[in-house]
């Protein structure tokens, strides 16, 4: 018999004091169904874990990039455009993109980067449109454009 029953019957309390009784028991009743949904969660993860699945869920959740030889050129006309920028390599790169809510890097044949679409202008669709008509036109093949999706 759960502590929410035992004091619901208990015929002894006052109206005051039945209404205060009443309103712990729910709150005992809520604090016990929050403790019972984290410990389906850790069990969950239990699980997870021993089925080496745990990695692979969190992967899924990591943000994926597509490479292409080209640069979104005038398809990405007002997308917004920073750089260029020197000395860098791509993981600094995509940190700067996310920091301006971006999602084109771009690696030009001098070495320069450039980060395009800030603030998500351009939807991803059109995005990934342009670039396969670049790529299929030849369009500064030795251009690398780096989409996160």
């Amino acid at each position: 018999m759960s502590i929410v029953h035992l004091l619901t019957v208990d015929s002894n309390f006052h109206n005051g004091n039945f209404v205060k009784k009443t309103k712990i028991t729910n709150e005992w009743a809520d604090l016990q169904k929050e403790l019972n949904n984290i410990n389906y969660i850790k069990n969950t993860f239990k699980i997870l874990k021993r089925n080496s699945l745990l990695k692979k869920t969190f992967n899924l959740l990591k943000p994926k990039l597509l490479k292409f030889k080209t640069d979104i050129g005038h398809g990405g006309k007002g997308g917004g455009q920073n750089g260029p920028y020197y000395n860098k390599n791509l993981k600094q790169m995509l940190e700067i993109a996310k920091n301006m809510n971006a999602n084109i890097v771009c690696k030009t044949t001098v070495g320069s980067w450039y980060i395009k679409n800030t603030s998500l202008k351009i939807p991803y669709n059109d995005i990934l449109k342009f670039l396969k008509k670049n790529t299929l036109e030849n369009f500064k093949p030795k251009c690398r454009t780096w989409i996160i999706n």
